[in-house]
């Protein structure tokens, strides 16, 4: 395959056509922006091949820039993969937890909660950590509760109580004791 149908000058094209050509349907984001193409890739496709190589370039990774809002230079890009090229775009959310800053759909995945709940958490008000940790209704329905000596999970309560497994929950969510969460009816006074 001669160099002018590699896959890495086809890279190398469509990082200039975005800088360049105000016709590209994504020029707004990159030349359009004030993005460019440093000089020497600009005017050498051997020069930014020799970086490439040099950079780790693989055929199953992408171009990114660090600084999203940084030109295409040596000191500024990197060979990603598709996953993480996701996550360094200007339209992700990004959250800060414990001193660590990334996006929320990789604070997603390390906590185990959809991004779709994490979203809505943060949206109403919730703060990151609780909206990372707080464990979802799935996990409360197959959570085990133990009340006087008899430990079911949350579903198995409520099949035999009666109430609502939301029910339940957002009782002990709220500090109630596991009794009274368990046997006070609905619409009724809680004793504990």
């Amino acid at each position: 395959m001669s160099s002018n149908n590699s896959r890495l000058h086809r890279i190398y094209q469509n990082m200039k056509t975005r800088c360049t050509n105000p016709n590209y349907d994504k020029y707004q984001y990159y030349g359009g922006k004030g993005v460019k193409v440093c000089p020497e890739w600009a005017s050498s496709y051997s020069a930014f091949k020799a970086w490439a190589e040099q950079a780790g370039y693989q055929d199953d990774l992408t171009i990114e820039r660090i600084d999203v809002n940084g030109d295409y230079t040596p000191e500024n890009c990197c060979w990603v993969s598709w996953k993480g090229q996701a996550n360094n775009r200007t339209s992700n959310r990004i959250l800060t937890y414990r001193g660590k800053t990334q996006s929320m759909a990789l604070w997603a995945e390390q906590y185990h909660v959809s991004q779709k709940t994490l979203w809505a958490r943060l949206n109403a008000g919730w703060p990151v950590g609780r909206a990372l940790r707080e464990p979802t209704h799935s996990e409360f329905n197959s959570a085990s509760i133990t009340c006087d000596g008899v430990t079911k999970s949350v579903a198995e309560w409520s099949r035999d109580t009666g109430l609502k497994p939301t029910t339940i929950t957002q009782r002990i969510k709220r500090g109630w004791s596991v009794h009274a969460a368990l046997t006070t009816p609905v619409g009724g006074q809680r004793n504990d």
